[in-house]
């Protein structure tokens, strides 16, 4: 997770309010996570990470300039952001939000990635300007206005999120994806920009259906398994679903044996359970089922609430919480393929 803040009315207490949104932010106990901090001037960058036995390299420092990432780069390394800031333009694919700050022009770019999958939101508000990865975030500050945009309350209540680059705040946007976030630390100005590596080719050539068929199956096979190829130990939430089923047949037969699919289910006959064991008999594959007891709502949805700032309709978090704890106590897979829809994008 990404937090930073600009205070270009330089009201002090800056550490104190980047120690408030961080605790505002972690679920879990301090110790659960690796933070970086860095106190620069009006400026405070804060990159809070759970500690995983694989970590991934997020924070570069190059002479003058610095570089947070927030997710992953899947076409290459952390540096590849420095092509942003030398003005090249171009955006690498992944996961990812970053900032690079540049110290000696007093500089800030704050990245997304070109599909916006990582939320990033911002706020300009009484001479503050805070960027962060978590909406509850901003209720740290005691000068934010908490004013309710209804407009996203009421989209949120009919169609179960918010359109557009709205927030439940009327102060509070979303950062486009594939977007640049110019900040000038000396003028006190901010600009937004958008990249231009992903325009739109009008002129569309029409392929045989057969070719796109063959096309889109070769690079989803190469994705998943550029991804997963070097790990020992690969988890998959296997449901009836298609998102699932088609990562699972995307992976190379020879790293079959190590995936280890799990299937949760609130009774015996449902049909996540029943396609689930099908498929894993089958295939001769490692699968364990999990059963959700009907009060994991009940019991947990203020964590549901917190972790997802109530921006995820409850019925869809069913007490998934535990499950992943157990998980990662027992299979302990070095990553967990999950199929919905915006992974399959990314493999």
């Amino acid at each position: 997770m990404l937090l930073l803040i600009v205070d270009f009315q330089r009201s002090g207490g800056l550490r104190e309010l980047l120690n408030a949104m961080i605790e505002n932010i972690i679920v879990r106990e301090p110790s659960d996570y690796e933070i970086f901090r860095i106190i620069d001037d009006n400026l405070a960058i804060a990159s809070i990470n759970a500690k995983t036995s694989n970590p991934i390299l997020r924070i570069v420092e190059e002479k003058d300039v610095l570089i947070v990432l927030d997710g992953e780069i899947y076409s290459g390394s952390i540096k590849e952001l420095l092509q942003i800031f030398l003005g090249l333009r171009t955006l690498p694919y992944g996961l990812f939000n970053a900032c690079i700050f540049d110290r000696q022009r007093r500089r800030l770019f704050i990245i997304s990635d070109p599909y916006g999958t990582k939320k990033i939101i911002y706020s300009f508000t009484n001479g503050k300007f805070i960027l962060a990865s978590r909406l509850r975030a901003f209720t740290a500050d005691p000068t934010f206005p908490r004013m309710i945009d209804f407009q996203s309350l009421v989209e949120f209540l009919a169609y179960g999120y918010i359109l557009g680059d709205k927030t439940i705040f009327t102060n509070v946007k979303c950062l486009d994806p594939g977007t640049v976030l110019a900040i000038d630390l000396r003028r006190g100005m901010f600009t937004v920009h958008g990249t231009t590596n992903y325009e739109l080719n009008l002129k569309v050539s029409l392929k045989p259906l057969e070719n796109v068929i063959d096309e889109l199956n070769s690079l989803l096979r190469y994705h998943v398994n550029e991804q997963i190829k070097d790990l020992e130990k690969i988890g998959l939430f296997l449901s009836g679903g298609i998102d699932s089923r088609l990562l699972l047949a995307a992976i190379d037969k020879d790293l079959l044996d190590r995936v280890y699919a799990f299937t949760y289910c609130y009774h015996e006959d449902c049909p996540d359970r029943v396609i689930a064991e099908e498929i894993a008999s089958e295939l001769d594959m490692n699968w364990k089922l999990y059963k959700i007891n009907p009060d994991a709502l009940r019991n947990h949805w203020k964590k549901a609430v917190t972790v997802t700032d109530g921006m995820i309709v409850l019925h869809h978090t069913h007490g998934l919480y535990n499950i992943y704890e157990e998980i990662s106590t027992t299979i302990r897979p070095d990553a967990v393929l999950m199929g919905y829809a915006g992974e399959i994008l990314h493999g």
